[in-house]
């Protein structure tokens, strides 16, 4: 084999390595969202039920229990313990058929980093840049409104990122992405929505704190009195270090999907060599197992 024909030949292999950069990093990263949606569920489900109750033991009863979020709902002037009035404000603490607000910010805030894995796996599987459009275009509008929601119930968050040159030419339909392979094309894409995507998770970090205070603090009010009336106290004391037990796993996992996020990022930004692998995802995704399955039984009513 000649000089050259080798040259060409390892060429050709670095490019293939080079144009799959990050996929096996993602696709860990894939699983570690998905692990934190399964997590998110009975999570948020049992945030909204403390949500509602907080909001509506502030309405009726005219003071909140404790500091509780309950964005929206004001203290009313209660007649033996409901409040005569009815304000629009207050429908999505008194209609069941949803969310409360803030669990609402959650659940959507979540579900729009799996949206955002539906569109980056079009970069992952080299398929067609239109086959992603319909599925960014939500994304982006997702990962902003859970942005905003977050900030307008909790008060906690920044602003959400602006969207970056190429996913707005991208959105446009901008013709220059048809002269280059999907994940070639997709690779700009996927580092500028992947900056946004961190942010968000960081906010759902943030956000942590106000939902123990959302989950425990009528608890934590009960096991108040109760120790002063000498009664017992530990049924509500394991309720309280179950949630926040519950809330820290939760919590473990956004690291652990930022982590692997950055992993992502860096392979797809480096330059490749023959005979890399995956690191980070393989280390991290056992415990990401781990944690998913100590929810599980968390929530199920386990020790």
């Amino acid at each position: 084999m000649t000089n050259r024909l080798v040259s060409t030949v390892f060429l050709l292999l670095l490019t293939a390595c080079s144009n799959k950069a990050g996929v096996a990093e993602f696709r860990v990263y894939a699983d570690a969202v998905d692990a934190l949606a399964i997590a998110s569920e009975p999570l948020v489900d049992r945030l909204g039920v403390a949500e509602r109750k907080n909001a509506i033991a502030l309405i009726d009863g005219g003071t909140a229990p404790g500091g509780e979020v309950v964005a929206g709902a004001q203290a009313g002037d209660p007649i033996q313990g409901l409040a005569p009035q009815f304000k629009l404000e207050h429908a999505a603490y008194f209609a069941k058929s949803g969310d409360p607000p803030f669990a609402g910010a959650i659940r959507a805030s979540v579900a729009s980093l799996k949206r955002f894995n539906a569109a980056a796996l079009v970069y992952a599987e080299g398929r067609a840049l239109d086959d992603a459009r319909a599925d960014l275009t939500a994304t982006t509008a997702n990962i902003t409104g859970g942005f905003n929601a977050l900030a307008a119930v909790s008060g906690v968050g920044v602003a959400a990122p602006a969207v970056g040159p190429a996913v707005e030419a991208f959105l446009e339909g901008a013709s220059i992405f048809g002269e280059f392979g999907s994940r070639d094309a997709f690779r700009e894409i996927l580092k500028e929505e992947g900056g946004r995507i961190d942010a968000l998770l960081t906010a759902l970090m943030d956000n942590a704190p106000i939902a123990f205070t959302a989950l425990t603090q009528s608890d934590f009010n009960r096991r108040g009195d109760l120790l002063l009336d000498g009664a017992d106290v530990s049924e509500v004391t394991a309720k309280i270090v179950a949630e926040r037990e519950i809330l820290a796993e939760w919590v473990l996992l956004i690291r652990d999907a930022r982590t692997l996020l950055a992993d992502t990022l860096r392979a797809i930004e480096a330059p490749q060599t023959l005979g890399g692998g995956v690191t980070v995802a393989s280390e991290i995704s056992g415990d990401i197992r781990a944690r998913l399955e100590r929810i599980r039984v968390l929530t199920a009513g386990g020790a």
